[in-house]
């Protein structure tokens, strides 16, 4: 079990792991890591460095973290096959795109949170198909990770008020309309204080179990991941995605009228269609092998596809 794992290591070390217990068919069970070796901070001007147990903290102006990793690792190459061998594991927010694209931006950044963070893990422990190995120092589990504790009533702040996030809603439309984009993804974030996000993420995991769960604690936020969608793999030279669009609930005449629905097979085509733009800016060839299979979740069922 994966808490199991948890425990392997010190409670103030497992601050990041990844969970994919509830992913049908799929390779990885848990991978929980240690005590970081080196932590990558993007900021919006610099790339902050902290090694060293905390001791040692620097700053490169104008530093991409995504240069500073690839130049690591072309010196610290593995040849394990192996889904994770120690090497980086961090997040990167969907803002992060107005880091590399020309775009308008609807709201500013948020100053308190990275653009993006990377911790490096040589202290790991990792299932795939029910098969653990633990590497790197391990306690003798006197400790127990986390108290549990319930979730207390919080408020929870927005950052459009309704008639604001209705009138980007129009606005999208109007760019359908003259033909500037053909899909948009209105989103906003949600803000709220716990007590104890770990207890938190126990309580989503268990309410909403998800192929693509994780738990990582940065500096000052703590990231919670939910989700049934991967949004890219990449090994070695092949670079994979499963996008998901058109829902039904549980049932067979559900999955029947799934398929049928003229409404979700072309919404589904039309993602399919932008993932395969997005991909032919990178690749040679693209295959698409597997087109809207219906796959199971833990209250819906999904239109999927494989490019």
């Amino acid at each position: 079990m994966i808490m199991d794992a948890i425990q392997c290591f010190n409670s103030h070390e497992s601050n990041f792991f990844l969970d994919s217990q509830s992913n049908p068919g799929g390779k990885l069970d848990y991978l929980v890591f240690g005590k970081p070796k080196m932590k990558l901070i993007q900021w919006h001007d610099r790339l902050e460095i902290i090694e060293n147990d905390e001791n040692e903290k620097r700053e490169l102006k104008n530093e991409n973290i995504f240069d500073f990793i690839s130049g690591y690792l072309s010196k610290n190459k593995s040849d394990s096959n192996q889904l994770f061998s120690g090497g980086f594991a961090g997040y990167i927010p969907y803002d992060y795109a107005w880091k590399i694209e020309s775009l308008q931006m609807a709201k500013p950044f948020s100053k308190a949170i990275p653009l993006a963070e990377f911790h490096l893990f040589e202290d790991y422990a990792i299932s795939e198909n029910g098969k653990q190995t633990i590497v790197g120092k391990m306690n003798k589990r006197k400790r127990k990770f986390m108290e549990k504790t319930q979730m207390q009533k919080t408020q929870v702040k927005t950052a459009y008020p309704k008639n604001e996030f209705e009138s980007i809603i129009k606005k999208a439309r109007e760019y359908i309309k003259k033909g500037d984009i053909y899909q948009a993804n209105l989103s906003q974030r949600f803000e709220t204080t716990v007590t104890n996000p770990f207890q938190t993420y126990l309580n989503l995991r268990a309410a909403n179990p998800s192929p693509y769960s994780g738990y990582f604690a940065g500096n000052n936020f703590t990231l919670v991941c939910n989700s049934p969608e991967r949004l890219f793999c990449k090994r070695g030279d092949v670079i994979s995605t499963r996008p998901i669009a058109g829902t039904r609930k549980p049932g067979e005449q559900q999955k029947l009228n799934l398929r049928r629905s003229v409404k979700e097979n072309a919404e589904h085509i039309m993602l399919v269609d932008l993932e395969r733009n997005d991909l032919g800016k990178l690749a040679k060839e693209i295959e698409v092998d597997e087109l809207m299979s219906v796959e199971k979740y833990s209250h819906v069922q999904h239109l999927v596809t494989n490019i």
